[in-house]
C-alpha cells in the first residue's frame, strides 16, 4: 500500500472521529440546554418567573399555562428575523413584558380559586396563551416588518383586559 493510500484512510478516520465527536458533543449539549429549561421556572429565557418551582411538572391549570406560555415565548425568540431586526426586536421586548406580567396574573390566579371571577380569568389567560402560541408559525418565514406587526398585535391581545377570542379546535382530518 501506498503512502498517500495510507495517508488518505488516516485522515478519513481522523475526519470521520470529529464529526463523531462533534454531533455527540451537539447531542449532550442540546440535552442539558433542554433539561435545564424544562427544570427552571423562567417564563421569557433568561428572566426568572414568580412561578413555584412546582409549576414545572404540574398538572393544575394555571401551571399548564404557564407552561404553555414558556414554550410558546421559546418558540418566538427562536425566529431568526425577529432576532436579526431591531425594530422586531424591540417589539419582541416589549412581548416579553406582556408575557411576564401574563405569568404574575397566572400566580396571582392560582392563589385566588375561590374569587367569583376565576373562570372567566382563566378562560381569558387560555385565549391569551393560544393567541400566543399561534404566533411563532406566523412569523416564521415572513419579513422583519410583518413580525413586528404581528408581534405588536399579540402585545397588545395580552395586555388587554378584555374577552379575546378563543381559537376554534382544531380540524380532525
Amino acid at each position: 500500500m501506498s503512502a498517500v493510500a495510507i495517508t488518505i484512510i488516516i485522515v478519513t478516520v481522523v475526519v470521520a472521529i470529529l464529526i463523531v465527536a462533534g454531533a455527540a458533543w451537539y447531542a449532550l449539549d442540546s440535552d442539558r440546554r433542554i433539561r435545564r429549561f424544562a427544570s427552571s421556572t423562567d417564563v421569557v429565557p433568561g428572566r426568572p418567573s414568580s412561578a413555584p418551582q412546582s409549576w414545572t411538572h404540574s398538572t393544575e391549570p394555571e401551571a399548564l399555562l404557564h407552561q404553555r406560555l414558556r414554550y410558546a415565548i421559546a418558540s418566538v425568540h427562536e425566529n431568526p428575523t425577529v432576532s436579526g431586526d431591531e425594530s422586531a426586536s424591540v417589539a419582541r421586548d416589549q412581548l416579553d413584558d406582556a408575557v411576564v406580567a401574563l405569568d404574575d396574573q397566572l400566580v396571582e390566579l392560582a392563589g385566588n380559586r375561590d374569587a367569583p371571577d376565576y373562570d372567566t380569568d382563566l378562560h381569558r389567560a387560555d385565549a391569551k396563551v393560544a393567541t400566543l402560541e399561534r404566533l411563532p408559525g406566523r412569523i416564521w418565514g415572513v419579513s422583519a416588518q410583518e413580525a413586528e406587526r404581528d408581534i405588536v398585535a399579540v402585545t397588545a391581545t395580552l395586555r388587554s383586559d378584555g374577552d379575546v377570542p378563543h381559537p376554534p379546535a382544531p380540524d380532525k382530518d
